[in-house]
């Protein structure tokens, strides 16, 4: 029965993801996304000239010259925000010599993260519910606002939410700890600054509540991966951009670095757009159940909403940037287990 509501629930999500495939964002980042294709394949000179050519070959009239004037009025150094997502754009560049547009190659790997979070979180599911219950939930996932924005934006964010995901499902249900490794190292490569996460990831895993003893990181184990991490971090923005302090410079994407008043007002700005997301509510369940006599949260449980809880707050400050695709799986994995600890608590009352 199990695998009959498994093929159910791929063949929906194939479906999700071939509809959103025909409603593509076409976001305002994009087209320097094709441009850092481009000037990888074909060099650096009249790079935003080349990409406003491809665009009016690829885009309707409208939505083409809304791209033009964005690329006309972009800062010298706009690509320096770009460039940093190296496993993006060379999927982009690979896409498109395989003979796809630009435009479709930047909105592949987003369906297929997309995809991917959908299979994740069945495979989650189906270990506390039932199969029919497990593809109800996995579809109201897949429904969700954050991860369909994933699906239709020209960004890296779908794969990098996906391989976050799947980290955290790994460690949740102790998979080999040298696969969790490599893929916090990945997901560098994807975004950059997935660096905060990774951290803050392999420093919880080194003190996670194993049953595996076999698999505990041992302090050497950690101790290399915490240089492997920040060596990546700096071999990415060291080879991939023209200025190393490149951050500090970009008016337009880190204007809230300027001043201390800007940096205030993007503070503000994120504890609002928190507020309209999943995560209050989140919250509000989760201080529902816990307040309960009966319920008692298992010490797994509790390590890795602690480790989500941390990555939120350090990104909080870092980079007060808030949209909710950016945590997607963040908001996916406390959704997984506030339910399956309700679940638990449900059962454990009717049990009782």
């Amino acid at each position: 029965m199990k695998k009959r509501w498994l093929a159910y629930y791929i063949l929906s999500i194939t479906l999700f993801t071939l509809l959103l495939g025909f409603v593509p964002g076409h976001n305002g980042d994009m087209s320097f996304y094709i441009a850092c294709a481009i000037e990888k394949e074909e060099g650096p000179a009249d790079v935003l000239q080349k990409t406003k050519q491809v665009l009016e070959q690829e885009l309707p009239v409208s939505e083409y010259i809304s791209h033009a004037k964005r690329i006309d009025r972009a800062e010298n150094n706009i690509l320096d925000f770009y460039r940093v997502k190296p496993l993006y754009v060379w999927m982009i560049g690979l896409l498109h010599r395989l003979g796809f547009s630009y435009i479709f190659s930047t909105i592949l790997p987003s369906l297929v993260g997309y995809f991917c979070i959908g299979l994740l979180s069945f495979f989650w599911i189906s270990k506390f519910l039932q199969p029919v219950q497990s593809f109800v939930m996995g579809i109201l996932v897949m429904l969700l606002n954050c991860t369909i924005v994933l699906a239709r934006l020209s960004t890296p964010d779908s794969l990098s939410q996906m391989i976050l995901l799947a980290v955290f499902y790994c460690l949740y249900f102790e998979k080999n700890k040298y696969l969790i490794i490599f893929l916090l190292l990945f997901s560098l490569f994807v975004r950059i600054d997935n660096f905060i996460a990774a951290l803050i990831i392999i420093t919880g895993f080194r003190y996670w509540p194993l049953r595996i003893s076999d698999n505990k990181l041992s302090q050497l184990t950690y101790f290399f991966s915490v240089l492997l991490i920040l060596g990546i971090t700096f071999a990415i923005n060291y080879f991939y951009e023209p200025d190393f302090w490149w951050l500090k410079k970009s008016t337009s994407q880190f204007h809230w670095l300027q001043s201390f008043k800007s940096y205030s007002s993007q503070l503000a700005g994120y504890l609002l757009e928190f507020s309209k997301s999943l995560f209050p509510v989140l919250i509000i369940f989760f201080f529902i159940i816990h307040s309960r006599k009966r319920f008692n949260m298992n010490q797994k449980t509790s390590y890795l909403l602690l480790t989500v809880s941390t990555i939120l707050i350090a990104r909080f400050f870092a980079f007060p940037l808030f949209e909710e695709r950016f945590f997607t799986a963040f908001c996916v994995t406390g959704l997984l287990l506030i339910s399956e600890r309700i679940n638990e608590f449900i059962t454990t009352e009717v049990q009782g």
